[in-house]
């Protein structure tokens, strides 16, 4: 179920809900029009609350875990999340998690084989950027 169908589904529930909150404060309880409103709203307030706690829960566990993968644990996958929309965002992320992980694997790799390369030269090498500061120095 789309997180649109979920929102529209809930939107004519609310108002079904309403209506019938209002109507028996009105008719049956003998309540003000205005009065027997006020209470039906009042009295939706607390459903809209966890409409929204529900909806976001996904949400927030895909926070949780691209909060995770940025303080570097990019072991961590999102659990499947049945919301197409944020399925798809779920897929994405934890794509990225893995490609993150592979990329630092290779630049570790190459620093280690350049590391190898200049512990093994006999020859000084200075390596300075374009400012002028010195990056590397190896020793000869």
């Amino acid at each position: 179920m789309t997180l649109r169908s979920r929102l529209l589904f809930f939107l004519i529930a609310m108002g079904f809900c309403f209506l019938l909150i209002q109507s028996t404060l009105f008719y049956v309880a003998r309540l003000s029009f205005y009065l027997a409103s006020f209470l039906g709203i009042l009295g939706l307030v607390p459903l809209a609350y966890l409409f929204s706690w529900f909806t976001a829960k996904p949400i927030r566990k895909i926070i949780a875990t691209a909060r995770l993968n940025l303080s570097g644990d990019l072991e961590s996958n999102l659990p499947s999340i049945p919301v197409d929309e944020l399925e798809s965002i779920e897929r994405t992320i934890d794509e990225m998690a893995v490609q993150l992980k592979n990329k630092i694997e290779e630049v570790a790799t190459e620093k280690d084989t350049f590391q190898t390369i200049l512990s093994g030269m006999v020859e000084g090498v200075l390596w300075v950027d374009e400012r002028g500061r010195i990056l590397l120095v190896n020793e000869p």
